[in-house]
C-alpha cells in the first residue's frame, strides 16, 4: 500500500462503540453529523481501528468518492456492533433507505455483506467478529439482502 494512498477510518474500538451508545441514548431526535470531506482521490481501502490490534485492519473497497456511501458504511458497522448483528440485519431492519438500497443493490463491499476471511475473523475483537465474521453455513441472508 502507498503512504498516500488514501483509506476510510472506521473506528471500532470499545471506546468508539462506547461513545455510539451514549449518543444514542440521548434524548430527542439524533442530530445530523457532518459528512466527512471529500477525498482529492479516490478511497480504495477501509481501515478499521480494533482493540488489541496494532495497525488498523485494512480491507478493499472499490474505488470511490462517495462520502455519503462510506459514512453509511461506517454507520452501519458501528450499529452493527452496537447491536451484536450483520451489516446487512442493520440495514434491512434498522435503516432508512439509503441504507437498504445499499445492501439491495449490492454497493456496499462483499466483506461488509458476507463477512471477511476466516483467518481475519479468527483474529477480530468479538463483537466485531459478530458482524463482519464468517457467515456460517447454511445461513441466510437478511431479507433481500442480494
Amino acid at each position: 500500500m502507498d503512504l498516500d494512498e488514501p483509506v476510510f477510518v472506521i473506528d471500532l474500538t470499545r471506546a468508539a462503540i462506547d461513545r455510539a451508545a451514549r449518543k444514542a441514548a440521548e434524548p430527542g431526535p439524533a442530530r445530523p453529523r457532518p459528512l466527512p470531506e471529500a477525498p482529492t482521490r479516490p478511497i480504495e481501502r477501509i481501515a478499521l481501528l480494533l482493540d488489541g490490534w496494532q495497525e488498523p485492519l485494512l480491507l478493499p473497497v472499490a474505488p470511490t468518492a462517495d462520502v455519503v456511501l462510506l459514512d453509511a458504511l461506517g454507520r452501519l458497522l458501528t450499529i452493527g456492533v452496537l447491536a451484536g448483528e450483520r451489516v446487512s440485519v442493520v440495514a434491512v431492519e434498522h435503516g432508512g433507505e439509503l441504507e437498504r438500497s445499499l445492501v439491495f443493490r449490492r454497493r456496499l463491499p462483499d466483506w461488509a455483506l458476507d463477512g471477511v476471511e476466516p483467518r481475519v475473523a479468527a483474529r477480530l475483537p468479538e463483537a466485531v467478529e459478530r458482524v463482519l465474521g464468517p457467515r456460517p453455513p447454511g445461513r441466510r441472508r437478511a431479507r433481500g439482502a442480494g
